[in-house]
Parts: structure tokens; C-alpha cells; sequence
């Protein structure tokens, strides 16, 4: 990172929420944060490029931009206005604790990755 309050500040964190909490209030912590991890990234992405699966290659492609993402859900909307467009984990969260412990829990055909029922 290039600033030195932000590395201190990325070491007390303890967990990725409170990564995301933090970029969240401060934007230049995440700009750095990205920074910082930018390389990393391009060596992993590199790396899966030579990788071969069934003797084929495999194939990466580079994250969608949170613009991209933002015109992609005003789409989704425009098809189905009352679609519920927040994550699996935020649905969780906000689900009513019960006396019973499986009332009102997800199950794993709730959980999806990319596209397929778990």
C-alpha cells in the first residue's frame, strides 16, 4: 500500500468484513488496498493461463468492474422490477431468529455458483 496509515490499518483489521467496512468508509483504502494486491493477482491469473485441465486450456478472465456490475443489475431490474438483488449471505443476515434453529435457514439448493445448485 502507499500509505503507511493504511498499512497499519490493514493489519489490525482482523477479517475480510471489516476489510469491506473499511473501504467502504474511506475510498482511498480501497484504491490502495487494489493497489497493493494488483500483482498478486496478475501473477495468480498468469499462472491458471498455463494451466491445462482434461487437455484443454484452462481459461481466466479478468473480474467484472463494479460499474459493470451496477449496469448489469439496472438490466436485471428493468426485466423483473421486484427481484431481490442482494447477495445470498445479505438475505442470511437478515432472516428473523426463530425458536426452532432451522426455520427460516437457507438450505444448499438456496446456495448458487455460477448458475448451478449446489
Amino acid at each position: 500500500m502507499r500509505s503507511d496509515v493504511h498499512e497499519r490499518k490493514m493489519k489490525s483489521l482482523t477479517g475480510l468484513s471489516r476489510v469491506r467496512n473499511e473501504s467502504e468508509r474511506d475510498p482511498t483504502f480501497q484504491v490502495d488496498l487494489k493497489e497493493s494486491v494488483k500483482s498478486v493477482i496478475d501473477i495468480i491469473a498468469e499462472r491458471f493461463n498455463r494451466l491445462r485441465w482434461k487437455e484443454q486450456d484452462v481459461t481466466t478472465h479478468q473480474a467484472a468492474t463494479q460499474d459493470v456490475i451496477d449496469v448489469i443489475m439496472d438490466l436485471v431490474k428493468l426485466i423483473d422490477e421486484d427481484i431481490d438483488l442482494s447477495s445470498p449471505s445479505e438475505r442470511c443476515n437478515t432472516l428473523q431468529e426463530s425458536d426452532s434453529p432451522h426455520e427460516g435457514s437457507l438450505s444448499r439448493k438456496d446456495l448458487h455458483i455460477s448458475g448451478k445448485h449446489m
